[in-house]
């Protein structure tokens, strides 16, 4: 729809480019298109071009002053999305197989879940909210350590996940209904506040597994949740923590 004054237009060779002052939401109406028909430039407000069935991200804007949300597509790959992203990016439920080509700036928070990706090297430096990367069965590492996280992390239900590659964290890392086996690489990662895991393991023993650490005492505290181990705590050294699932 056209309001006036919302949009001003620029000309690059030869072609026309959409500024707009305010949200931009892109429908679908009956047929999916694979690719944004025309090419936009600067946003001010939102810009929305989800659930329309793309495969690339060409002729989206290259600036967007508000939240970015190309979820539910059928994209592979960010190339040609906006290299500046003020606020949120989302780019949920994709097939996106990296996140190469994500915006590099500062931003609120990232939203990279049900893809299949293998690492989250390309995500945003600094991210102030969170970062969620949960459903990606094929996520084998984190691979970001140049990024500073300020909120939480998920990565729930990505099974193959490893914690090489950690990225600073103020938060809580959240990595439930995994099947991670070591936690030996936590002493190599930088929290500021702590983490927690829950898993489900086959041992009859011990059901669910919940680790918390607490950084003003440098102490690791393991929790059983079990009906013959329920509210026992086990205390050790940061520097001294190893567990292993056998």
């Amino acid at each position: 729809k056209y309001k006036k004054d919302k949009y001003f237009f620029e000309k690059e060779n030869n072609k026309f480019i959409i500024n707009s002052r305010d949200d931009v939401v892109l429908y679908k109406r009956i047929y999916s298109i694979k690719k944004i028909p025309v090419k936009f430039g600067t946003i001010l407000g939102d810009f929305y071009c989800y659930n329309l069935g793309l495969e690339t991200l060409e002729n989206c804007p290259h600036t967007v002053q508000g939240d970015f949300n190309c979820s539910d597509n059928n994209l592979i790959s960010l190339k040609h999305g906006p290299k500046f992203v003020k606020k949120s990016y989302v780019c949920y439920n994709n097939k996106l197989i990296t996140l190469k080509g994500a915006c590099e700036n500062t931003i609120d928070y990232f939203n990279c879940s049900k893809n299949k990706l293998i690492t989250l090297e390309g995500c945003p430096k600094n991210i102030l909210s969170t970062l969620f990367a949960q459903d990606n069965p094929s996520l084998e590492s984190f691979n970001i350590p140049y990024a500073s996280i300020y909120g939480n992390i998920y990565v729930s239900n990505s099974p193959k996940i490893s914690l090489k590659g950690m990225p600073k964290l103020a938060g809580i890392l959240n990595f439930e209904e995994n099947t991670i086996r070591s936690l030996a690489q936590l002493n190599e990662c930088n929290f500021e506040y702590g983490f927690t895991h829950r898993v489900k393991n086959e041992n009859e023993k011990i059901k669910e597994l919940e680790f918390l650490y607490h950084i003003k005492d440098d102490k690791w505290e393991l929790k059983f949740f079990d009906k013959n181990l329920y509210n026992k705590t086990v205390k050790t050294a940061k520097s001294k923590f190893l567990l292993e699932q056998k």
